[in-house]
């Protein structure tokens, strides 16, 4: 790795170092942007939808993991199958 050149109490950043940084930061300029776009699509289709953007958000998670791991949709769906069972024990007392 370079080592910097400390002058008057300062590093010095090279070229290729400071190209590197640019880089970096037009990056996070870039996935800015792309947040705030998908921001707006989900939004959309959303309202398309009728339903909260949260939901719609949660529903894209769920399908991705799914995607990613499989198993997930089964999962959560014993999960909500347990939990319809335990209010229906929760009402008979």
């Amino acid at each position: 790795m370079e080592q910097n050149v400390i002058e008057n109490g300062r590093r010095s950043i090279n070229p290729q170092q400071m190209n590197k940084i640019r880089a970096i930061i037009e990056n996070r300029i870039r996935i800015n942007l792309d947040k705030e776009a998908l921001k707006e699509d989900i939004e959309e289709v959303a309202m398309a939808l009728n339903m909260k953007s949260s939901r719609l958000n949660r529903l894209i998670g769920i399908i991705m993991r799914e995607q990613a791991k499989g198993g997930i949709i089964d999962e959560e769906t014993q999960l909500l199958d347990m939990a319809e069972e335990i209010l229906k024990v929760g009402e008979k007392y």
